[in-house]
């Protein structure tokens, strides 16, 4: 019987080197960063990173189990629309027609924000990963108040004045604040974040489907264009697939990957 060796013509070295590379560097990120990190004090239910050579690592274990992008690094939404774009990607879970609040569990809504890792070595450009945070709907509604704000600083617990349609007021988005909404929308015009607890349920949707009006609104005034392009977010859901293994799964591979190389073997 011939022995093969990772030395050997028939193994696909690049591909095996890479996935060690990427399995020892996700695993100090780890245990040397995340672990280190109390995520809840900074509103974070998740922190991952997906690597070139086909590596998905989440933390914490915890998380992992509950990670519902397709562990593929190049079939996952939130990879591929981050090493296309600059800067931070956000990403809400879909929202099927049938879905029900009381589906979600604990009540809790994950946003997705990843970046690309964008290196120059030797004059070439290089993204070898996709790193990023799941953050805590609720938790970061509260921050995002704080952001969107329009109170002076100089007197942020003053007396506001009244509003009316021909003077100006200061106000905040204060949750279910009936005079002022406040919404985040991303750039292929999905609702990720909101004041209106009503809306909370909807994170995820197209936000015509949320405010027809609103959208219509920004639309005209050139804040969204027109464009028919590849829809991310209209991508079937995943199959799950049973955990046979009695510890939580904190990494994954590519199974395409993982097949050449022990059919080489």
């Amino acid at each position: 019987m011939e022995k093969v060796t990772p030395d050997s013509k028939q193994c696909d070295s690049f591909l095996l080197h890479n996935l060690i590379l990427d399995t020892g560097i996700t695993r100090d990120l780890a245990d040397r960063v995340w672990k280190d990190k109390d995520l809840l004090t900074y509103g974070l239910l998740a922190v991952y990173a997906a690597t070139d050579g086909g590596i998905t690592r989440v933390f914490p274990n915890k998380a992992a189990d509950d990670w519902l992008e397709d562990m593929e690094p190049h079939n996952a939404t939130f990879y591929r629309r981050s090493l296309d774009n600059k800067g931070y990607i956000f990403r809400a879970p879909y929202r099927e027609p049938g879905y029900r609040p009381s589906d979600l569990e604990n009540n809790t809504v994950g946003i997705l924000v990843s970046t690309a890792v964008d290196l120059e070595v030797e004059g070439r450009r290089l993204k070898p990963a996709v790193v990023g945070v799941k953050l805590d709907l609720e938790a970061w509604v509260e921050k995002f108040k704080v952001l969107a704000s329009n109170q002076s600083e100089s007197n942020p617990q003053g007396p506001r004045k009244q509003c009316s349609p021909a003077a100006s007021c200061e106000m905040d988005c204060d949750i279910n604040n009936e005079d002022l909404l406040c919404v985040l929308i991303d750039d292929g015009g999905f609702l990720v974040m909101s004041n209106q607890q009503d809306h909370w349920s909807q994170v995820g949707k197209f936000f015509s489907e949320v405010d027809p009006n609103l959208m219509s609104a920004l639309y005209n005034s050139s804040f969204f264009l027109r464009k028919e392009s590849y829809d991310y977010q209209s991508l079937c859901a995943p199959k799950t697939e049973s955990n046979k293994g009695a510890a939580p799964r904190g990494i994954f591979v590519m199974r395409h990957l993982l097949f050449r190389i022990i059919r080489n073997f």
